[in-house]
């Protein structure tokens, strides 16, 4: 039910049981051993004797720890390498882990308990890959995009306190020289107020 939660019934429909069966089996196995640290990439074309399971495109599994602006920065990097995507799925799963990052306990939507990870798994389809080496180029551009987001977010709270800082200090200088100046000032001052209101 989470796994396929944000997937239209009519997508499903249009899809292999196997495959489906397959797609999920193979998004269990990820999600056994998570370190947030190092978050997984995984770009391979089923095959029956090796995965299980068979697909005309290409998957893709992300699982990392959730964090805003993942899935658009996916998409956008698979856009600018050429690829369609085909299906697309984003879950948010809540899950409670051991030490060595074994997963003890997946939980339901909404769980709210002090202790739990926060986690997104992607699974994507995108037109097939060529050759074990694009799979690989792939695996290391997404893992290079998921690490410019974790910079990006990482940075929001130091950068917004830096302009509330900013903004406090106009706001308590009075000494304006110039009409003009002031305008500016003005400007200045509304436009870092309307970025600390998002």
């Amino acid at each position: 039910e989470q796994f396929f939660g944000i997937v239209a019934l009519e997508e499903l429909t249009q899809r292999r049981l196997s495959d489906l069966v397959g797609s999920t089996l193979s998004a269990w196995r990820l999600l056994q051993r998570f370190d947030p640290a190092q978050p997984q990439v995984h770009v391979f074309n089923p095959d029956y004797e090796k995965h299980g399971w068979q697909s005309t495109h290409a998957a893709v599994e992300i699982l990392h720890a959730d964090i805003p602006f993942l899935v658009d920065s996916v998409r956008m990097e698979l856009s600018r390498r050429g690829y369609s995507i085909h299906t697309l799925q984003n879950s948010v799963f809540r899950v409670r882990r051991n030490a060595k990052g074994e997963l003890l306990e997946l939980y339901p939507r909404g769980t709210d308990q002090p202790g739990l990870q926060v986690e997104s798994l992607m699974f994507l389809e995108i037109d097939r890959c060529a050759s074990a080496a694009a799979q690989r180029n792939l695996e290391k551009a997404l893992q290079e995009v998921l690490g410019e987001v974790r910079l990006a977010v990482a940075d929001f709270e130091p950068i917004k306190g830096k302009a509330q800082a900013l903004l406090a200090s106009m706001q308590k200088s009075k000494a304006k020289s110039k009409a003009q100046d002031a305008a500016a000032q003005d400007e200045i001052q509304g436009f870092l107020a309307w970025l600390l209101d998002n």
